[in-house]
């Protein structure tokens, strides 16, 4: 869905569905209009920018109300025009006006693409409304200092529910994610566990027109070496890499 990925700038989550999180909270019920107009308002930041960093961090728990993450990753997004550059759940996302690279340091795995255009499609308010046609229920509530939108979907899938917390300014400061279930297996008891957890990813340290060393966070050339028509080939610090060519090439 075309609105999620401006929202996010990586590629992220539409399928969510209800849950008991909202109890003993009052909230306001929105239209599906009212809903796609506050959607595109947190979007209109990163539309309005072209140059800017944020810090990202993503927790993990095992239920909908843990304090205490059993799993942390801490990364970023960097953007300057045509190019981009994100560390999220330790895969780098590298993109410039020629091509796109993406590393996986876990899995010693890099792809290398040709640009998508990410910060080129302009989202329209139909675009919103035909994503919103899935959810069950539509929510906001608001304090002093923050916005909270609530998507809320059917039980058949796996997320539960999907909360964008806001500036007042429409500034993205966080999405929370409730999975309905999450089944696991005790090794110990050997019996299966069924868990509800959650997903919360924060943005922090917004910078705009952050300026950047192109050599560093945009230049595939860090990586690998190549020559028009030629098939490129990993840099000696990534010979345990396997690269994997998905251009179309012009001949």
């Amino acid at each position: 869905m075309r609105f999620i990925r401006i929202i996010f700038c990586i590629q992220f989550f539409v399928v969510f569905c209800l849950s008991d999180a909202t109890a003993g909270i009052e909230w306001n019920v929105l239209s599906k209009d009212q809903m796609a107009s506050s959607l595109m308002k947190i979007a209109d930041w990163y539309r309005a920018n072209d140059s800017y960093s944020v810090s990202v961090k993503h927790n993990s728990f095992s239920d909908f109300v843990s304090t205490a993450p059993y799993e942390q990753s801490v990364g970023y997004i960097k953007r300057n025009k045509k190019n981009y550059h994100s560390f999220l759940l330790g895969i780098h996302t590298i993109q410039n006006e020629k091509i796109k690279l993406v590393i996986d340091s876990s899995t010693h795995q890099m792809a290398l693409t040709l640009p998508d255009e990410l910060f080129e499609i302009a989202t329209t308010m139909e675009d919103y409304l035909v994503t919103l046609d899935y959810c069950k229920r539509m929510l906001e509530r608001t304090n002093a200092a923050e916005k909270i939108l609530r998507l809320e979907f059917d039980e058949s899938n796996t997320i539960g529910a999907c909360e964008f917390v806001s500036t007042k300014q429409g500034i993205l400061k966080s999405i929370v994610i409730y999975y309905n279930h999450e089944i696991q297996r005790d090794e110990k008891s050997r019996k299966e566990i069924e868990l509800k957890p959650r997903l919360e990813i924060t943005f922090s340290n917004y910078k705009k027109e952050a300026e950047f060393d192109y050599k560093d966070e945009f230049d595939e050339k860090k990586y690998i070496t190549y020559t028009v028509g030629t098939k490129p080939a990993l840099k000696k610090e990534y010979k345990k890499y396997k690269l994997t060519d998905q251009r179309v090439l012009v001949k």
